[in-house]
């Protein structure tokens, strides 16, 4: 999980550190934490910035300011996930309402428009990154649309709908690199620790070295295996000592193996397929020469 938390990020160097603010709002790519933060920040958030900075110095602001600059810095050097720079949106919140209230105090007619035309651009640009998601939720937030319809947008939650009305009874499912329980709910699977040295994926990979891999699925009772190969595709295992990144691609590379050749497609909903075992085909020791694509 460390190995994971420290690779999180677009570097750092100094030089990165000054780009921060940058990458974390306009460059940054949702749900990538390798070269990037996992989420994106909305630029809205460098107008309070940019006041604070610009604004004549008081002793609020300034003490503003600097608890804001350290706890970048805090978050630059320790896990560089985008969501933990949620406490900074109401110090700069609040600390570039009061910095653009003072610039404007004395400022002509004229120059009292800037702050309104920056603004309207951080909106612009937040609008176009957001885009995709933007209005689904605001749709929801404002009432006229139900949950449960944004719900089904997600591949995930048509997939377990599938799952719950067609899986026959005593059927268990094998959660590989999708933890997204909730969607999953009412349906008896095994749960896949994203990112933090998951039991399960541990465990596959001791019986694929063992050649075991199917005995060690009866053995815990798994019908139908899942495998989000996005998610995989986007989010590896991270390689440690002892478990190096051909040991992930092998791993892989056998259980899409298996699938195919001991079962069948059940359900399949953009990159995330539900495979049933077949238990007469699935036996240990057959193999199978024709390898199946991971990368």
């Amino acid at each position: 999980m460390f190995r994971f938390n420290h690779d999180i990020g677009m570097g750092r160097d100094a030089l990165s550190l000054l780009l921060a603010p940058v990458n974390v709002t306009l460059r940054s790519l949702p749900g990538h934490y390798t070269g990037g933060f996992g989420y994106l920040v909305g630029p809205l958030h460098l107008v309070g910035a940019l006041a604070l900075a610009i604004a004549p110095a008081s002793p609020l602001r300034w003490g503003l300011g600097l608890a804001a600059a350290l706890y970048l810095v805090g978050w630059f050097v320790t896990v560089q996930e985008a969501r933990y720079l949620l406490p900074l949106g109401p110090v700069l919140a609040f600390g570039g309402a009061l910095a653009v209230d003072d610039l404007l105090r004395d400022a002509t007619p004229r120059a009292r428009f800037a702050p309104w035309a920056v603004a309207l651009v951080a909106l612009a640009l937040a609008a176009s990154v957001f885009s995709p998601s933007l209005g689904p939720v605001l749709r929801v937030a404002l009432g006229p649309v139900a949950p449960s319809r944004v719900e089904r947008l997600e591949a995930a939650e048509r997939l377990g709908d599938a799952l719950r009305q067609n899986l026959p009874r005593g059927s268990r499912v094998l959660s590989l690199f999708e933890s997204r329980a909730w969607h999953l709910r009412g349906v008896d699977h095994v749960f896949f620790h994203v990112n933090q040295g998951a039991p399960s994926w541990a465990e596959l990979h001791d019986a694929r070295v063992q050649g075991r891999l199917c005995a060690w699925l009866r053995g815990r009772g798994v019908t139908h295996v899942l495998i989000n190969t996005t998610m995989y595709q986007r989010t590896p295992p991270t390689a440690v000592e002892g478990y190096q990144d051909e040991d992930i691609v092998a791993d892989m590379r056998e259980t899409l193996r298996l699938m195919r050749r001991a079962a069948t497609v059940a359900f399949r909903e953009e990159g995330i397929t539900v495979h049933a075992i077949d238990r007469e085909r699935c036996v240990d020791g057959v193999s199978d020469p024709a390898a199946a694509p991971v990368r």
